[in-house]
């Protein structure tokens, strides 16, 4: 099977360090960065569902974030502080476009990754099955939210991909005071920018023993619970009040997926599996498209 569909925003938009760095995405002088085409089309998408809503009558607002969306932008018409801190149309859209890339994208890549280690580890793909059908005994076949938490394995799974294959190449952060270590004498002036190389920590054999080896069972405790080694040592969600805002989100989303997939279907690779990075990417890591086989369980 082919995973283009899957991975077709990572293939194909690579602008999220556009939206970062660059809140008004149709700036001609980031026409470099990534294809026009694909922006106006996104941005096509966006102003037909947001002018759908606000033409649709009071009884179809939901309070959604489309809703909020269309709020923000009756604000850059009014608002004194909006005209102030010059919030155009662009620069809405620009949250909308980045909400649905941080919170979809990502995910969608993680299952994808997933699906691949699986495949080339089929000891811990029985154990993620073994898990998923006492799960779904257990609940009545039901997958809720009140019981994901009990899919310890599938949550070691889901750390274990994003160790070895994290979305993010690196979190940044801005030091807001001076700050030294007195241990190694390191210091930071406020203003510096500090990044932080994930893979780096992530395949670091002093925190991850065979940092190369898919090992699910790192991220569970010795009483069977879901926990980190060290939790600074692990950052695809970043970390502190600035962390990924989606998290829960993302981990529910993950949970999900995995559960309603393989209750009918596992993985298994063919010759030609192979995960290869995509080169050249700033600030998301993607990945080339790959085949494996997906088959009925019996």
């Amino acid at each position: 099977m082919q995973y283009a569909t899957i991975l077709w925003f990572t293939a194909t938009f690579p602008i999220v360090q556009s939206v970062i760095s660059l809140l008004d995405f149709f700036s001609v002088a980031s026409g470099s960065l990534f294809p026009k085409e694909s922006i106006d089309y996104l941005a096509d998408i966006l102003k037909s569902i947001l002018k759908r809503r606000r033409e649709g009558s009071n009884s179809e607002k939901v309070g959604d974030f489309v809703d909020l969306l269309n709020s923000l932008l009756e604000k850059t018409e009014s608002n004194e502080e909006f005209r102030r801190l010059n919030i155009k149309e662009n620069t809405v859209l620009a949250q909308a476009l980045f909400f649905l890339i941080a919170g979809f994208e990502t995910t969608a890549t993680t299952l994808t990754i997933l699906s691949y280690y699986l495949s080339k580890n089929p000891s811990a793909q029985e154990k993620l099955l073994k898990e998923i059908d006492s799960y779904l005994k257990r609940n009545g076949g039901k997958i809720e939210h009140e019981t994901l938490n009990e899919l310890v394995y599938t949550g070691a799974c889901m750390n274990e991909t994003l160790r070895l294959n994290s979305p993010l190449i690196r979190i940044e952060r801005v030091c807001n005071k001076n700050w030294k270590d007195e241990r190694t004498g390191l210091e930071l002036q406020k203003g510096d920018i500090v990044q932080v190389p994930l893979n780096a920590i992530h395949y670091d054999k002093e925190i991850f023993p065979e940092p190369d080896k898919f090992r699910p069972e790192r991220f569970i405790t010795a009483d069977g619970k879901l926990d980190l080694p060290n939790p600074y040592a692990f950052g695809a969600f970043g970390h502190g009040p600035h962390n990924c805002i989606g998290t829960r989100f993302a981990k529910e989303v993950t949970y999900m997926a995995v559960v309603s997939i393989m209750k009918d279907f596992r993985f298994e690779p063919i010759e030609t599996t192979q995960l290869k990075l995509r080169v050249g990417r700033t600030f998301l890591n993607s990945y080339e498209p790959f085949d494996l086989k997906i088959c009925k369980r019996l």
